[in-house]
């Protein structure tokens, strides 16, 4: 699943929340997944993700659950990501705003957002936030073929085999 690209499995590598961890089989699968590159694979689950949640919640709709922006605007800042940099993008949100570089006026929409759930859990319902849509239907509708190169199934037998003998020992342990 690494070896394809699997963003589920990157993030929860990534995760700084741990119900269970067996340090060294997440510092190995770690190490592994710096090997690869994963814009193509990850851009296109972050864009199925965003585009699946905004038209559910969000498109079409004059009044919105404003909680529901989160679900699109996660995956909408990561395919930023994916655009403008070379490495996989954080898990929250917080830490994809803090390696980017965006606009004023998206950056206090989303400060706003945040701080409002941070002060209560069900934030309620609302108009429809301009800036937060032009900003995620940009990003959706970005090719992901354009999020640079793809090594995500590697050429390279030495991580191709790093990746079995990885397996084999995690399952024989």
């Amino acid at each position: 699943m690494l070896l394809k690209g699997n963003a589920v499995l990157v993030e929860w590598l990534n995760s700084p929340i741990r119900y269970r961890e067996e340090a060294e089989a997440v510092s190995r699968l770690a190490e592994l997944a710096a090997r690869v590159a994963f814009h193509r694979p990850f851009g296109h689950h972050y864009l199925h993700l965003g585009a699946s949640s905004y038209r559910r919640w969000i498109a079409e709709r004059d009044a919105v659950s404003l909680k529901k922006y989160f679900y699109s605007l996660r995956p909408a800042t990561a395919l930023h990501w994916l655009r403008t940099r070379s490495d996989p993008p954080p898990m929250d949100l917080p830490s994809l705003r803090s390696g980017l570089k965006l606009p004023g006026e998206l950056s206090a929409a989303i400060e706003d957002l945040i701080t409002r759930k941070a002060a209560r859990s069900e934030i309620g319902s609302g108009p429809r936030i301009g800036v937060l849509d032009r900003f995620i239907e940009a990003e959706l509708a970005v090719e992901p073929g354009t999020l640079g190169s793809d090594r995500s199934v590697p050429d390279n037998t030495g991580t191709l085999r790093a990746a079995n003998r990885l397996f084999h020992d995690l399952v024989t342990s």
